[in-house]
């Protein structure tokens, strides 16, 4: 083996070694010391992480896009739908509502950031959820006649990427 063969399999090592390291234990990240996952506010929030034996995601096999996680929380009754941001998709993508006054509900179950914006057939904005961080919702309240409405997530290249849909009122 050459020298600098031998330097580039250490170099190669090394970089293995300091990505394993920075995982750390994390257990107690962005909490209040008991294990709960705390907001900025200090209270507690769901838990959107995904821990399978301290993973973190540096599964060279596994593509970011095809990552799906799923906050575990019981459907508000207020909202006509709720909608699971993912990356890059919707959950549902198609959601029906009753025609009125409908609240629209988001949550990012992504590892990206995402909005909620809902645009009528003549392409103007109905009604928007502010830019989302992983683990937040949103919502907005809008009245729809019967029809159908496109929804898609406007930060740039995510509507391209999968993440559109169409809400039909009836």
């Amino acid at each position: 083996m050459t020298i600098a063969s031998q330097s580039m399999r250490a170099f190669v090592l090394t970089c293995g070694l300091l990505a394993i390291a920075a995982c750390g234990d994390d257990a107690d990240d962005d909490n209040n010391g008991d294990g709960a996952p705390v907001g900025d506010s200090g209270t507690p929030v769901a838990d959107s992480s995904v821990d399978a034996g301290h993973d973190h995601g540096h599964d060279l096999d596994a593509s970011a896009s095809d990552a799906t996680v799923v906050v575990d929380a019981a459907p508000d009754p207020s909202c006509s739908a709720t909608i699971s941001l993912q990356d890059f998709k919707f959950v549902p993508a198609n959601p029906t509502v009753t025609s009125g006054a409908i609240t629209l509900c988001a949550r990012n179950d992504g590892r990206s950031q995402h909005d909620l914006v809902l645009r009528g057939s003549d392409q103007a904005v109905l009604g928007k959820t502010e830019t989302l961080d992983p683990g937040e919702t949103g919502r907005f309240q809008v009245t729809v006649s019967t029809g159908s409405y496109v929804i898609f997530c406007s930060l740039p290249g995510h509507e391209s990427l999968g993440m559109k849909g169409t809400v039909t009122a009836n």
